[in-house]
C-alpha cells in the first residue's frame, strides 16, 4: 500500500508553511535537472503565492 495521502489544502499560516516546504522541495528536485529548469526559492514562493488562494490567484 502507498504512503500517499490526499488531504484538503489548509488556509492561513498552515498554508504558508506548506507552501514554503513545497517551494523548497521543487528547487531541490529540479536542481537535479538544470537543463529543464533552474529556479530559485524566491521564484517558487512567488509562483505558489500567485497560484494559491492566499495570493488571490488560481
Amino acid at each position: 500500500m502507498s504512503d500517499l495521502r490526499v488531504v484538503p489544502y489548509p488556509g492561513g499560516a498552515t498554508m504558508r508553511q506548506e507552501r514554503d516546504a513545497l517551494a523548497k522541495l521543487r528547487v531541490e528536485v529540479f536542481r537535479a535537472f538544470p537543463y529543464l529548469y533552474s529556479g530559485s526559492l524566491d521564484y517558487e514562493l512567488e509562483n505558489l503565492e500567485v497560484s494559491s488562494p492566499i495570493g488571490g490567484g488560481g
